[in-house]
């Protein structure tokens, strides 16, 4: 999924995507989410 917005709304969207349980990595400007399991 490419995610192209300015960067406070990435940083807001990091927090979403990792309070919702996933690991978020940004390479290039595009956002890339992973569900992780949790324990």
């Amino acid at each position: 999924m490419k995610v192209n917005i300015k960067l406070s709304e990435q940083l807001y969207f990091i927090k979403r995507m990792k309070s919702l349980g996933y690991s978020v990595e940004v390479c290039n400007g595009a956002i890339k989410g992973k569900k992780i399991k949790r324990r």
